[in-house]
This record gives structure tokens, sequence and C-alpha cells, in this order.
């Protein structure tokens, strides 16, 4: 029987790193100097760019965690156990969910649950909790980190409208002056907070709502 991965510590491992990079930025964010913005600014995008490096390795570990968990009556038909495996090999695990690429890769939230949903179904994909806010947050993370690496055309574009879709902006700033500066959306509950630490709070929580699932 093929050994389970534990689901405790891939999910802790992943908060801890997400509990580092909110240390990092609050360490730069409160010292003073109006020298020091342009330093802010750039530890604000590079750990946006961390932050969702984070998610998206835990999204591909979950997954594949959960495949490795799951009887081999919850997997799609497609996936070939060997031998008289009752359950995917973690290492097998991995090569399923990246189709034979050195890597797992998902341009969107949507396209990440429909993947989960291929291979185990919807009721048993780990990401069928995730919520609705947290997604779309997720996406516009992944539109920022898009821009701040690539700085395509194509990139900056997707940045843009991730900011008018989630936040209403107009000013279309650069990633490091939007990052770093508050959230001013009348009404809005993090109204005040630094936009960074607000798609770290949403990381956080779509790390803590979408557990591997299966037997241990």
């Amino acid at each position: 029987m093929a050994r389970t991965a534990d689901a405790d510590k891939l999910r802790d491992n992943a908060l801890n790193e997400l509990l580092g990079a909110r240390a990092r930025y609050a360490d730069v964010r409160d010292r003073h100097g109006d020298d020091l913005w342009p330093f802010q600014r750039w530890v604000a995008k590079m750990i946006a760019a961390e932050v969702w490096s984070i998610w998206e390795r835990y999204a591909e570990d979950c997954l594949a965690v959960t495949l490795n968990r799951s009887p081999k009556e919850y997997l799609a038909s497609s996936i070939i156990l060997p031998g008289p495996a009752k359950s995917i090999p973690l290492k097998k695990a991995y090569e399923v969910i990246r189709s034979g690429r050195p890597y797992f890769d998902f341009r969107s939230t949507a396209e990440l649950q429909a993947k989960a949903n291929s291979l185990l179904g919807p009721v048993n994909s780990p990401f069928r909790t995730l919520r609705s806010e947290n997604a779309e947050f997720l996406d516009s993370l992944a539109a920022i980190r898009n821009c701040i690496v690539h700085q395509s055309e194509a990139s900056t574009k997707g940045y843009r409208r991730a900011l008018t879709k989630l936040f209403g902006v107009k000013s279309k700033p650069g990633p490091e002056e939007f990052l770093h500066a508050k959230d001013q959306r009348p009404g809005s509950a993090t109204r005040g907070q630094h936009r960074l630490l607000i798609f770290i709070d949403k990381v956080e929580s779509a790390i803590n709502t979408c557990p591997p699932r299966g037997a241990a």
C-alpha cells in the first residue's frame, strides 16, 4: 500500500512561509524615513510574487497529497495504478497532475478547480470549499505576479484589469506602489490596510479552507 503524506504538515509549512513573508514586510514597512519609500515598495512587490509562489506550490502539493490519500475508487478512470496498489504513490501523483511536464501550472482558480475535478470529481476536490471572494483575490494576485515577473504588454493589461475589477483603481499605479498603499475602498472591511497584507490574508484563508482530502 502506498505511504500516505502528512496533510497537516503540508498546510503548516505553507502557513509558516506566509508568516515569514508577513514578518519581512512588517520589518521594512514599520521603518520611518521618506528615503525608504522606494525600498519599501520594492519589497512589497517581491513579497507579493513570493506569496503567489507559496499558494501555487501549496495547490500542487494539496492536489498531489489528495490523490495519494484517496482510495482508487475516487480517482479518475484515466489514472492507472501500479500493480495491486489500492492508492496512488505520492511520486506518481505528482507525475499525474503535471501531465508529463516538470512542473504544475494553472492560469486561474477556475482552471485549478477544473483540473482537480477531472482527477477526483467535484465532491472529492480539495478546492471545492474555496470561497469565491478568495478566488477573486487569488486570480488578481496571479495577474500582479505576472506583471512583476514578465513586465510584458499582455501581463500589464491583465494587471490593470485586475486592479479595476477588484479595487476599482482608476490611476493604475505600478505593482510596487499599489501593493504598498492602503485600501481606500469606501465601506471595505479592509479599508486602511496595506494591500499586500490583504492578499496575504486571502492566501492564508484559502490554504485553511482547502486542506487535502482523502483518508489518512
